[in-house]
């Protein structure tokens, strides 16, 4: 299975500093959880649509087409047994210049690493984890978003009093990409009370 390969399974993107108005992310709010499905498809299209680094026209066709054929021309999402083998393939087809094991963390855009904390997990974050991890508070009739989300992580406390792992003057600087290794275990999260 294709997470076992992985020694990061799921990676956490942590809004940093709170966002004015009601429904606005909050310091330590769970913007987005990108697991190792996410970032094995991400990777695997990025290379089949030729934003890789590929130098044979004909190669860079072969992948994209197996990579329609493998997703309905962009109508389904691929399983992991389907990405495992695209994975299998790109290695075989680039004669190893390009492996899944260099392709382990989900391409986060240079300003998304700058405004917001990524945080690699140990673990596989399952979907109904993935969706409460995500999902806003909402109003007691359901019509409004009272709260961006309801889980968080206390950075403060979890990556820099407890683990160490970067300073809080690090984190807060908008022009520093703070890059955390290792993974950290999923009970980081916690919801607000």
């Amino acid at each position: 299975m294709w997470s076992a390969e992985y020694d990061v399974n799921a990676e956490l993107l942590i809004q940093i500093g709170d966002v004015s108005g009601v429904a606005r992310p909050r310091d330590g709010d769970v913007i987005a959880v990108r697991t190792a499905n996410d970032i094995a498809r991400t990777h695997a299209e990025r290379i089949a649509l030729g934003r890789g680094s590929l130098s044979s026209g004909r190669v860079q066709r072969e992948l994209n087409d197996a990579w329609r054929r493998m997703t309905g021309n962009g109508s389904r999402q691929p399983t992991s047994a389907s990405l495992d083998g695209f994975w299998d393939l790109i290695e075989q087809r680039t004669d190893g210049r390009l492996l899944r094991a260099d392709h382990q963390r989900y391409p986060f855009t240079p300003t998304e690493r700058r405004l917001f904390l990524v945080v690699p997990l140990d673990v596989d974050v399952t979907v109904p984890t993935r969706r409460q991890w995500e999902v806003p508070v909402l109003s007691s009739d359901g019509l409004r978003v009272v709260a961006f989300r309801k889980h968080f992580l206390d950075w403060r406390d979890q990556i820099v009093a407890r683990r160490g792992l970067a300073t809080e003057a690090d984190v807060l600087n908008r022009r520093k990409d703070v890059r955390l290794t290792g993974g950290l275990p999923s009970d980081i999260v916690s919801a607000r009370t």
